[in-house]
């Protein structure tokens, strides 16, 4: 790909995003006013005159939001996923294969661990719809660095597939910072456009292109920037750096949208009464006041707010000094429920399911009503979250790569990085629906053979020992592996089979030497007495 072709996909990127920035802008402004990133830098977040956000219903919606969906990335703090080799591809399901599959969950656990806090950043962002992360990993220190990178800083390109094939922004940094920052520059005969780097001009900010495009034609993902003309960094790899979710989108549709873009309406309208409601207290509070000082009204002096003195002309001698200016009747602002439009916003941000009225009891299609609402949310939050993280492990297995002998000798990595299967661990907390299954079905085998006949030779041992440890979560070093535990079967059968043996060899000794006692004192056999 040519530097032309680069800047016009960078260019019709950008230019796509422009009808975003607004919508999000809007979004954060309304429920995340304290990040959000759209603001300049003279700007204050989260100030009265900038922002006008009188509710913090947004705020709180969020919040919820952003909790829960953390919750579902990890529940316990400890882990977050669970890896299998997989099904196909001459992995096999060996003690050995389930052994490693356990060093590499456990491995790919305490990375994700240390980056829940983004992750929860990222949750925040799914609020408006679209989130974005730049992954690198420290092999030094072994350690994984999952950083969000703000909607407004980056602009997307979306593959036929639906997956983001391209992530495009601007990078600023000072001239002398260049070639130290990409390995690839030779800093010390390093310029820019023809022109090296001196004392007048090291210091200037200089804006760079970074395009990160999957090239279909080699499968590669490639990595330019671009400064003018001059294309500085080409480097390919299997392996983006770059990672995107959302929350839904529509077919076509490049960025998601996010919960927050569907309340926006009703936080418009609840913000917008509560302001002009605000005001028209304050002015009932402290009116505006008509002042006689006998000359023209000045004009340019007529502030509207409260308490403020507007000089008048005198209408004659009965004209008092000061006179509150009237301002019409009070609006009926009790035709809008603030309340019900609090519960519609925070339903439709997924903080809450259904409204419940205070002291008042729910009836059990409310209750069921709220369980189906519950279930849905949690369905939704799970897709997004499982796909963020199976990105981000198939990420990290392809770089474990790099950690000298984390892998066996000629093991497949691709294909295991690429075809493993990667379960949430909250999802996979004590399936109870199977558990309960297969007890309904050793209790049918005993119901059929009572003496349990048909459960003992029906039933793989091994194997039911293993499922429920699986299903129930148990640590793979309290049960052992099936082989394990035939064999041990197997010993445990041949000493109980020597343990009769033996048994029966001293009963049948016994019985001879009783014999011998009858014989050796009864007279008519001849025996000395």
């Amino acid at each position: 790909m040519n530097i032309q072709e680069i800047e016009s996909r960078f260019q019709k990127a950008i230019a796509d995003k422009t009808v975003w920035d607004s919508l999000y802008h809007s979004v954060f402004r309304m429920t995340m006013p304290n990040r959000d990133s759209f603001y300049i830098d003279e700007n204050i977040p989260n100030n009265w005159e900038n922002t006008r956000l009188l509710t913090n219903v947004g705020c709180e919606a969020a919040d919820n939001f952003a909790a829960r969906f953390q919750r579902i990335v990890s529940s316990d703090g400890q882990t977050s996923v669970m890896i299998q080799a997989p099904e196909f591809g001459g992995f096999d399901d060996s003690s050995d294969q389930r052994a490693f599959d356990s060093n590499v969950t456990r491995s790919a656990n305490a990375c994700i661990i240390r980056n829940l806090s983004n992750y929860l950043e990222s949750a925040y962002d799914l609020v408006a719809g679209t989130t974005v992360c730049f992954r690198t990993f420290d092999l030094v220190n072994k350690k994984f660095y999952r950083v969000p990178v703000p909607i407004k800083d980056v602009a997307l390109t979306r593959a036929f597939t639906g997956e983001t094939d391209g992530y495009y922004r601007t990078l600023k940094m000072k001239r002398e910072e260049i070639p130290y920052t990409f390995a690839e520059l030779n800093s010390k005969d390093f310029k820019l456009n023809g022109t090296p780097i001196t004392e007048s001009n090291k210091a200037d900010v200089i804006e760079l292109h970074e395009s990160t495009i999957y090239n279909y034609d080699d499968g590669l993902w490639h990595y330019y920037v671009t400064y003018g003309e001059e294309l500085l960094i080409d480097r390919s790899g299997i392996t983006c750096d770059f990672g995107s979710d959302f929350w839904t989108r529509k077919p076509g549709s490049t960025y998601g949208i996010g919960v927050g873009v569907k309340a926006l309406p009703e936080l418009n309208q609840l913000n917008a009464l509560r302001y002009y409601s605000t005001f028209g207290l304050m002015f009932r509070a402290a009116p505006m006041w008509l002042v006689n000082q006998n000359h023209q009204l000045d004009y340019d002096r007529l502030e509207m707010k409260p308490m403020e003195l507007i000089p008048v002309e005198s209408t004659g001698k009965d004209n008092p000094s000061l006179t509150p200016l009237t301002l019409g009747d009070d609006p009926n602002t009790q035709q809008w429920n603030q309340a019900q439009m609090e519960m519609n916003i925070k339903s439709v941000m997924l903080a809450e399911t259904i409204p419940n009225q205070t002291n008042q009891k729910m009836t059990a299609t409310e209750i069921a009503a709220r369980t189906n609402r519950l279930n849905t949310v949690s369905n939704n939050m799970v897709a997004v979250a499982q796909h963020m993280l199976e990105e981000d492990v198939r990420w990290l297995l392809m770089k474990f790569k790099e950690i000298p002998n984390f892998y066996p000798e000629d093991f497949p990595v691709e294909d295991y990085a690429k075809n493993a299967r990667i379960t949430l661990a909250s999802t996979a907390v004590k399936n109870t629906e199977q558990i309960q299954a297969i007890a309904t079905m050793i209790d049918m085998f005993n119901v059929a053979t009572p003496d349990g006949s048909l459960t003992a030779v029906a039933v793989n041992k091994p194997k039911y020992a293993n499922k429920l440890a699986e299903l129930l979560r148990i640590e793979e070093d309290i049960i052992l592996p099936e082989e394990e535990i035939e064999q041990n079967m197997q010993n445990l059968a041949q000493q109980q089979q020597q343990q009769e043996i033996a048994k029966q060899q001293a009963q049948f000794a016994r019985e001879l030497a009783v014999e011998a006692f009858k014989n050796g004192n009864n007279p008519q056999t001849g025996l000395p007495q």
